[in-house]
């Protein structure tokens, strides 16, 4: 049985004491400059306000603060606001329980996404898996404040995020274990380079490493030789307000967001424990709550697929069609369908609304000889509502907004936008279905 440790707000930034970084030689440098230029006089005047400067450092950055007519000109990120009415651009500057608030901009409750500019990039690191479908890249920083912590890597310096055990399904170094026969699966590198697969219950997150008891009792296994930990699954609540929030390192955090403030979001994270993210580090912010997530195996019918005996081309749910996380270009997503082509789902839709989607072709085709270029369509009934046309590796993700003005037959259509009879992975990402939303995107 494991007990879940929740953490109290950590620091949400660094900060940096400039008094440290004095460089002494180009100061006395610049005064021997000056000695060559002014007159004596001149510099005997000037001399006791250099070594005030030097005597009094400047305060740390996190110290400074704006005199009121500088702040009110700090403006936050530019980003594009995606709605199920219309779109809308510009800076952003507030949260609310509504939603994004952009500035000379009237307040839209119907937004869907929030997409910023930020480059996407691809660290190399272990990655975490919570139960909630949130997917870090990042590193285990054992203890902060006393409490387990994970660093994200590949963004802004930021502090290491605060863990509560309970929600964490599996992390890992390349591959994550997965607990099965009701225990969790500890993986620990052997000395002679092999691994060593335990399986028992994890006790304790430690400073030095992992306490976890096996059959022959508890051990503590320390974090240079640790390769991997797969719990058991729990059954805890999910926020109804949070968001789904995809990073630029490639990962997605589910959260509650608090406020915009000194640059960043100040979020409440599924288990109570407050964190910052700088908005440098955020790529797209997608609504979770009055939407109805639609990748779910039991809402879907799969009218075909491809065949084989040996393996297994299942449509997946929260995974890409070879189990792993749902990744287009530099995003991943939490929620979504992984297919391989040609691939059709179909159910029934009781009345109009707007399904919003994102489509591409999966990253994990990156290494095979002849990626697949594909196409998604949207059908009701024998309507074709919505085509992409071909979407090849390395195209940026595309979101589909697509009306649905009555009830009747729908269809999720991949298929190949070639001959080529392999290749074809692809995503269809945060499925969601926004009921009655029947205006014209």
């Amino acid at each position: 049985m494991r007990c879940g440790i929740t953490a109290t707000t950590v620091p949400t930034r660094w900060s940096l004491n400039t008094s440290k970084l004095a460089a002494p030689l180009p100061f006395w440098h610049e005064c021997k400059v000056a000695w060559q230029r002014l007159s004596c006089h001149a510099l005997l005047s000037f001399l006791p306000l250099l070594l005030s400067l030097q005597a009094e450092p400047a305060p740390a950055a996190a110290d400074v603060t704006l005199p009121a007519a500088v702040a009110a000109q700090v403006e936050g990120p530019y980003v594009r606001v995606s709605g199920s009415i219309s779109d809308q651009s510009g800076r952003l500057v507030g949260w609310t329980s509504e939603g994004p608030q952009l500035k000379d901009q009237q307040h839209d409750d119907d937004w869907l996404l929030v997409d910023f500019l930020n480059l996407g990039t691809r660290p190399a690191a272990w990655t975490m898996q919570l139960n909630d479908g949130s997917w870090l890249p990042g590193q285990p920083a054992p203890l902060w404040g006393g409490q387990p912590a994970w660093q994200l890597v590949g963004l802004p310096e930021l502090a290491p995020m605060p863990l509560d055990t309970l929600w964490i399904k599996s992390f890992g170094r390349e591959r994550h274990p997965v607990a099965e026969n009701d225990q969790d699966q500890l993986w620990v590198s052997t000395t002679v380079g092999g691994m060593d697969r335990q399986r028992g219950y994890l006790l304790e997150w430690g400073e030095s490493g992992l306490l976890f008891e096996t059959s022959a009792g508890e051990r503590e296994f320390a974090w240079d030789r640790i390769l991997g930990l797969g719990l058991l699954d729990e059954q805890m609540e999910q926020p109804t307000d949070a968001v789904w929030i995809q990073l630029a390192n490639g990962g997605v955090i589910s959260a509650r967001i608090i406020s915009l403030k000194d640059g960043a979001l100040n979020l409440q994270l599924a288990w109570g424990s407050h964190w910052s993210l700088p908005w440098s580090a955020v790529q797209r912010i997608r609504r979770r709550g009055q939407v109805q997530e639609w990748a779910k195996a039991d809402l879907w019918q799969v009218e075909s697929s491809p065949q084989s005996e040996v393996l297994d081309w299942s449509p997946r749910f929260g995974k890409s069609v070879e189990g792993r996380p749902l990744r287009l270009g530099s995003s991943v997503f939490a929620q979504g369908i992984g297919v391989k082509v040609p691939t059709t789902l179909q159910r029934q839709v009781e009345q109009p609304g707007l399904l919003l989607l994102t489509v591409g072709v999966d990253r994990e085709v990156e290494h095979f000889r002849n990626p697949q270029p594909v196409s998604f369509e949207v059908w009701l009934d024998d309507e074709l509502l919505v085509d992409s046309g071909p979407r090849a590796f390395g195209d940026a993700p595309m979101v589909l907004k697509v009306a649905v003005q009555q009830a009747g037959q729908m269809k999720l259509v991949a298929r190949p936008s070639s001959a080529l009879p392999f290749g074809g992975h692809a995503d269809f990402g945060d499925v969601v279905w926004l009921p009655q939303a029947t205006q014209n995107p």
